[in-house]
């Protein structure tokens, strides 16, 4: 085995680390989506594309689903980037407090009050 293999053997199995993780991390935003309708958790989108609409699911279990079937172990040895997205109208709100409310600081959800984007983003440890 030369220097050379050996370090694309390391750089592979880097990105495979980064897979798992990325997908540990997308499944947690997914779980801690607060659920009235379960519209919100399940639209959450993995995708290798920018988004383009919303999508019509509900429930966690299928957005969970998704984030397994884009980010395969080796999705990033021949991707460089992934999308994770959702473009529901509300969910601006319920990561970052309603805007509607007289405080537009005060959370839309008391299920999720710190948000479930910003909250598992500051948690994650590598």
């Amino acid at each position: 085995m030369s220097f050379s293999s050996g370090a694309e053997d390391v750089r592979k199995e880097l990105l495979r680390l980064s897979a798992s993780r990325c997908r540990e991390l997308f499944k947690k935003i997914v779980d801690d989506t607060p659920i009235d309708t379960g519209k919100a958790s399940g639209n959450w989108q993995t995708s290798t594309s920018e988004p383009t609409s919303v999508i019509e699911r509900l429930g966690k279990e299928a957005a969970r689903s998704e984030i397994d079937s884009v980010i395969s172990d080796d999705y990033f040895v021949r991707n460089k980037q992934v999308y994770f997205f959702n473009n529901l109208d509300y969910a601006f709100g319920l990561e970052y407090g309603n805007p509607h409310y007289t405080n537009p600081a005060a959370p839309f959800s008391m299920q999720a009050p710190s948000g479930m984007v910003r909250i598992n983003i500051k948690n994650f440890t590598v």
